[in-house]
């Protein structure tokens, strides 16, 4: 039914097919009930410290296990999209006029529903990031998508992993609270923009406003070095979708692009001029040895 109703369609939209879809799971794509009657005692409880979060993830021969409630998402993503390692640090290259987009997929939600509110009890973990950084470092343009905002992560993991997420990326993107929104995080080593979510639920009307069914698009002008995100909401008196104008006057906010995609896409460009003044150089030194008899 997603793929039918609401994949399929989208990338009919924009005119791609599915292996440029990038996905990431959250907490609605574990099986709770997997949690309940098949994982190990130590995996039903929320974890306490980073020792046993690296007993789980750091370990490869017991990652597995832990992530085995999502092993019907990955089924899914696996055969729809072809997407690798789809719940956990899954890893994208797109192609783009800035040079290489990397994208970077992280599971917050792997350690969901251990509690009656998963809020400041859920986990990334460290081990899932160590490697996806340094992945990151060889993107121009380095994108990470999570589910969960910080915030619900729980308080050692999240002094761990939200510095060095804001230091790798350009760009952070994640849901669940479904307020879409926008930050601009600077900082020593820092030039982020962070782009939370809307959503889209399964239906219509909103029982209450936070629950109304919005997205973002966000376009980025290279030459400009200005991105700008436009926000979207399903206006149900006029049935279609429509600026966001409640989120923010006009519907759309430009920002800067961070510093270091700007100064590439220069270095970039200065890089192709030389490159054509020195075929130029070679082409006239050859007809020079054509037209010359010294």
């Amino acid at each position: 039914a997603a793929q039918s109703l609401l994949l399929d369609p989208v990338l009919e939209a924009v005119g791609l097919g599915p292996e440029r879809l990038f996905m990431v799971p959250g907490n609605h794509d574990l099986d709770r009930v997997y949690v309940e009657d098949m994982l190990p005692v130590k995996l039903q409880s929320p974890l306490s410290n980073t020792d046993q979060v690296a007993h789980w993830l750091a370990d490869e021969a017991r990652r597995p296990r832990a992530l085995e409630p999502f092993r019907n998402y990955v089924a899914f993503i696996s055969d729809y999209t072809k997407q690798t390692d789809p719940a956990y640090a899954s890893r994208m290259k797109l192609p783009s006029p800035a040079g290489m987009v990397h994208l970077l997929g992280l599971n917050t939600a792997w350690m969901s529903g251990r509690e009656a509110s998963d809020e400041r009890t859920l986990i990334l973990g460290e081990p899932q990031i160590h490697d996806g950084l340094k992945w990151l470092e060889e993107g121009d343009i380095r994108i990470v998508v999570q589910h969960h905002p910080f915030e619900w992560l729980v308080d050692f993991d999240r002094h761990q992993v939200e510095h060095r997420l804001h230091q790798g990326s350009d760009f952070l993107l994640w849901g669940h609270e479904h307020s879409p929104r926008l930050r601009l995080v600077q900082g020593p080593g820092m030039d982020c923009v962070t782009v939370p979510a809307g959503a889209t639920y399964e239906r219509r009307r909103a029982d209450n406003p936070r629950y109304v069914n919005a997205y973002n698009m966000t376009s980025l002008d290279l030459d400009s070095g200005q991105g700008t995100v436009f926000f979207r909401r399903w206006g149900e008196t006029r049935a279609q979708w429509i600026a966001d104008t409640e989120t923010i006057d006009g519907g759309h906010y430009s920002f800067p692009l961070p510093k270091r995609i700007v100064s590439g896409q220069a270095e970039a460009t200065l890089r192709r001029s030389e490159s054509a003044a020195e075929r130029a150089g070679q082409r006239y030194r050859e007809l020079l040895l054509k037209s010359c008899d010294i």
